[in-house]
């Protein structure tokens, strides 16, 4: 299987390393400089020993790269249109979390663009993933929780924290971290029970780099009450939690014999797998190796779902009154 990368230089570099990890070749990436090219092509010869060509000419890499399918790795501003020509071109698409943002979009519009990308999928009959990846926790938590517990978990309520170190990407604060970090714990939400926010119970605090949100999921009949925090440090030191109020499960990895391995650890019970963003192109290569759509861990209409989610406290939390 031959694999394109547009953006390696930051998420995109382990999206080509897992590719790699998984049987994959990857032959093209793309930069929308020359410089900002040659650069992720020295750093992935130097981290899964790229030898593919590096493009910064949009036409040229989806003439020349010669690759069955393509991570998108670009700024989430660029997906659509990313998204739109590769489809039409016949490559299966892994797309980075958010499908689609811009910050001087309307609510309506980041929903339809995000809409437009699946659309575009399915017109052209290419798998897509979205690589929102904590579906992948459940079942380390589960296992968790029967090791700890030893029972099933049962998830009338959900707790996340979130955090990420690093100077803030953009000037919006508390919504930055919210659109940067909660696709994940959103992925885990959707995959617990497939649904969406009850508007009527969303409530918000926030600081300068975090985002504390509070809300009732709703799937049918069930509702779970959801704690979520998001933020962003400047230490160095960053937590993240999973919780469904019997066991509280921390985030981190391990390294096990030179590879990266997710762990989750509860007092003195812990739980040792495949890292999460591994999981996820896996389960995207094991789709395109079966023809089976529903291998992918986030398929698109799961990412459509969170994505509403995403942009609906966005909007209520956050977003600029219409003029």
């Amino acid at each position: 299987m031959k694999i394109g990368i547009v953006g390696a230089r930051g998420i995109g570099k382990h999206h080509a390393k897992w590719f790699t990890r998984a049987g994959c070749e990857v032959v093209a990436i793309f930069g929308t400089s020359e410089e900002s090219a040659n650069a992720a092509a020295a750093g992935l010869r130097d981290l899964c020993g790229f030898s593919g060509r590096a493009y910064h000419d949009w036409e040229r890499f989806r003439r020349e790269g010669g690759f069955d399918a393509c991570s998108v790795c670009s700024p989430a501003e660029s997906h659509w249109e990313n998204c739109r020509d590769l489809a039409a071109d016949g490559k299966h698409l892994l797309c980075e979390k958010p499908i689609a943002w811009h910050w001087d979009r309307t609510p309506l519009e980041l929903i339809e663009e995000a809409t437009r990308v699946v659309e575009a999928a399915a017109r052209h009959d290419v798998i897509l993933g979205i690589n929102a990846q904590y579906p992948a926790a459940l079942e380390g938590f589960d296992a968790l929780h029967r090791q700890a517990l030893g029972r099933e978990p049962v998830y009338r309520s959900l707790h996340f924290v979130m955090e990420t170190k690093g100077q803030p990407r953009s000037p919006h604060g508390a919504a930055e971290t919210w659109v940067d970090l909660a696709p994940h714990p959103l992925a885990f939400l959707d995959r617990v029970a497939p649904g969406g926010i009850d508007w009527e119970t969303l409530r918000h605090s926030d600081g300068p780099r975090e985002a504390v949100v509070d809300f009732d999921w709703v799937a049918g009949d069930r509702r779970i009450a959801v704690h979520l925090e998001t933020r962003r440090t400047t230490d160095g030191s960053v937590r993240r939690e999973i919780g469904n109020g019997d066991l509280t499960a921390t985030y981190g990895g391990r390294n096990v014999d030179g590879e990266f391995m997710a762990l989750l650890t509860a007092g003195e019970h812990e739980w040792v797998g495949t890292d999460f963003m591994c999981v996820s192109v896996e389960r995207f290569v094991d789709a395109l190796r079966t023809g089976d759509p529903s291998r992918v861990l986030v398929d698109g209409r799961a990412g459509l779902r969170q994505q509403e989610a995403l942009v609906g406290v966005w909007e209520r939390c956050w977003a600029p009154a219409p003029v």
